[in-house]
């Protein structure tokens, strides 16, 4: 007769259960592993929920903390926008907003460029840079000052925006290029400069659009991440994100500023909160907007608008 089973196994012990359990919860599929797939862990800026997205929202230079990214699914979408620049002095210029560059699918990246690819991270600390914006001129014969660069580390190299273009006042040489370019000074200003590209040699999307020139004795308007700065006066265009949750603009121009009372809007129509041009002191760009700061006007004295910090957004399905 043979041998019948009774189910009974007096050699497992309650402390081998434990272990079993052990190894399902805590290692790969196979082996007695649990088939329940580890997420996306890290740490790091203001982290929410946004959807099916997971976000860390850096307003200020910090670090990303990949604690746990799960076998091929590592790649990250990210927004890095830099600091816009400032405007210019009398009859000044607009600054240019921050260069802008995306990879959140359905939206547009700065200048009109290709969407750009996501990019790749595995169990490391990531340097995250958020730039400022360019500070106020000294008075209505100084030029703007150009804003910082912002940028988010990854396996294998650095997305990087360059920051807003400085505003030209009345008599200055041709206004500074960046993510986007500034607007030109009033009277003898010149023309706005351009928008440029991070790396020659393997280019980027473009990030932003030139600044306007001048119209007569007013100051052009900066370049935005969506348009390029009116000759004569309004900021251009930037560009709408709702990656952290709700629809913001960014990176829009400054306005530029006339002889004496004339101003112009910034992109503020546009959702970018850039800086108006405006007699007295001009109006700053928004904190982490990237948008470029409004020139100032000729009379009576004062100072042109300051650009606004940018900000770096990362993003993973939850």
């Amino acid at each position: 007769m043979g041998v019948r089973s009774t189910g009974s196994h007096p050699t497992t012990t309650k402390a081998d259960g434990h272990l079993l359990e052990y190894f399902r919860q805590n290692f790969d599929v196979g082996g007695g592993a649990s088939n329940a797939e580890k997420g996306f862990e890290a740490s790091g800026g203001t982290k929410t929920t946004v959807g099916s997205y997971t976000v860390h929202t850096f307003t200020s230079s910090g670090s990303l903390v990949v604690e746990s990214p799960p076998s091929g699914k590592s790649g990250v979408e990210f927004l890095v926008v830099a600091g816009g620049g400032s405007g210019g002095g009398g009859m000044g210029g607009g600054g240019g907003g921050g260069g802008y560059r995306s990879s959140v699918n359905g939206e547009q990246t700065g200048g009109g460029g290709s969407l750009e690819s996501t990019v790749t991270l595995q169990e490391a600390t990531y340097a995250i840079v958020v730039g400022g914006g360019g500070a106020a001129p000294a008075g209505k014969t100084s030029f703007g000052a150009s804003g910082s660069p912002s940028s988010f580390a990854y396996n294998g190299g650095t997305i990087t925006s360059e920051g807003g273009g400085a505003g030209s006042h009345y008599s200055g040489p041709v206004s500074k290029s960046g993510g986007s370019g500034a607007g030109a000074g009033g009277d003898a200003g010149g023309a706005g400069n351009g928008n440029r590209e991070v790396e020659t040699s393997n280019p980027a999307p473009t990030q932003g659009y030139n600044g306007g020139n001048h119209s007569g004795r007013s100051g052009g308007g900066g370049g935005g991440a969506g348009a390029e700065g009116g000759s004569g006066g309004p900021g251009g265009a930037g560009l709408n994100s709702s990656v952290t949750g709700s629809e913001v603009g960014r990176a829009g121009g400054g306005g530029g500023a006339g002889d004496n009372s004339d101003a112009y809007p910034g992109a503020t129509s546009f959702g970018a909160t850039s800086g108006y041009g405006s007699p007295g002191n001009a109006a700053d760009a928004a904190a982490n907007r990237g948008g470029g700061g409004g020139g100032h006007s000729w009379n009576p004295p004062g100072f042109g608008g300051a650009g606004g910090s940018g900000i770096v957004v990362v993003r993973y399905p939850t």
